[in-house]
């Protein structure tokens, strides 16, 4: 059976990619499809794809406008964006997390990605330019693909 989730009617159409951020609303603990919602298949910071949608439509949730309907979903391994050291080199894997540096920065998703967790090694696939790291930290961008 493919993983499910909710997702609002209006999005749900086979071919949508999403990006999953986790609980997002305390409303979400006493929903009855909070177990399909949040799915333990289901990684913040991940992109889906839905593969189909099922027919029923439920009217229970206040996070999406409208009704909701559960979509069957697959994983999309795109690439993320990170910050890495200009040491790191194309077709090699990245794992490292920085240390919160307290500068208010456009960029500060970039160093620590949802979508890699601390200890998960992640593949370069292509260096991009130069971070301007308020901080002095010499950083690069680059995507790169988690496991």
């Amino acid at each position: 059976m493919p993983p499910l989730t909710v997702i609002g009617e209006t999005l749900a159409r086979p071919g949508l990619v999403f990006r999953y951020q986790g609980q997002t609303d305390p409303g979400c603990a006493s929903c009855k499809l909070l177990k399909v919602c949040h799915s333990k298949d289901l990684k913040p910071g991940r992109d889906y794809v839905i593969k189909a949608a099922r027919p029923v439509k439920h009217d229970v949730c206040h996070v999406f406008e409208g009704k909701v309907q559960v979509v069957e979903i697959e994983e999309q391994p795109l690439p993320v964006r990170a910050a890495i050291p200009v040491s790191a080199t194309r077709g090699t894997g990245v794992s490292n997390h920085f240390e919160e540096c307290g500068a208010s920065c456009l960029f500060k998703a970039c160093c620590n990605p949802a979508a890699l967790p601390r200890g998960v090694t992640a593949q370069i696939e292509k260096i991009e330019g130069d971070v301007p790291c308020l901080v002095g930290r010499k950083l690069k961008f680059a995507l790169v693909r988690p496991p």
